[in-house]
Formats: structure tokens, sequence, C-alpha cells
């Protein structure tokens, strides 16, 4: 069942009020939805409206960046996105603290390395990460 709030009024409505509901579900594009409203006599109201077709198309990309170390490594991306939202994870290999810092990130690049919290020395570590477009 779809969640909904009002944006003005509530569920009393009196006659000739005009109440503004929003609706909150999975639409499909393109298609026909009917909503439908039951008054405390029994009448029922529907309402038909077609969804606008949808043009978003969802991208993203993972993949593992070898052997990082303190020196900020290249990662050229195969896709362009315009805000990119990017999730690292090294891989643990010893007992070494550290962390994944990014610098310089375009629409279809972005440069990255490791860093330890005392400022020693990381061991080489592969590196995971995820990009998808902000808001997706």
């Amino acid at each position: 069942m779809a969640e909904y709030t009002f944006v003005s009024g509530d569920s009393t409505v009196d006659s000739g009020e005009t109440v503004t509901i929003k609706v909150f579900d999975f639409f499909v594009g393109n298609a026909r939805h009917q909503f439908s409203v039951i008054t405390s006599g029994g009448g029922k109201f529907v309402f038909v409206s077609k969804a606008p077709q949808t043009s978003a198309t969802f991208k993203m990309e993972w993949g593992t960046i070898e052997n990082v170390n303190d020196e900020f490594t290249q990662v050229n991306l195969q896709n362009s996105y315009f805000s990119p939202v990017i999730v690292f994870t090294p891989e643990y290999t010893s007992g070494v603290p550290r962390s994944v810092r990014v610098t310089d990130v375009t629409c279809s690049s972005f440069k990255v390395r490791l860093q330890n919290p005392s400022d020693d020395d990381c061991p080489n570590t592969d590196v995971h990460y995820l990009v998808v477009k902000d808001g997706v």
C-alpha cells in the first residue's frame, strides 16, 4: 500500500473543501494508475492518471585499485558522472591501520591514496571502490 501525506488539509474533508495529498509509491513510467477516495457515506471517487515516462538511468561502476600506497594514484572511470559519490574499502592483509583518502574528483576520474593515522608508512593495499551519481 502506498504511503501518503496531506500537503494541505487533513483526512476529514467538508463539502466544497479541497485537500491536496502527496502519494509516495513506486510508479511505473507511462503506465496508468488508479486512485480511489471513499467517503464516510460509502461514496467512491476514482481518479486515473498516467505516470510520466521516466528518463533517468542508473549508472554505477565498481572496481579494485591494486597496490595503493601513500602516493596518490589516478583512477579513470568508465562512465561520466555529473556529481559522483565514491565509496572505498581497503583490503586489510595486516593489522596496520589505514584510511583511504581521495582528491581531485572530476566527472570521470579521481586520485586515491592510503594514510596511516600516525602517518607511518602503509603497506601496499588493494582498494575496492563503488561509484554512483549523487541522489540515485
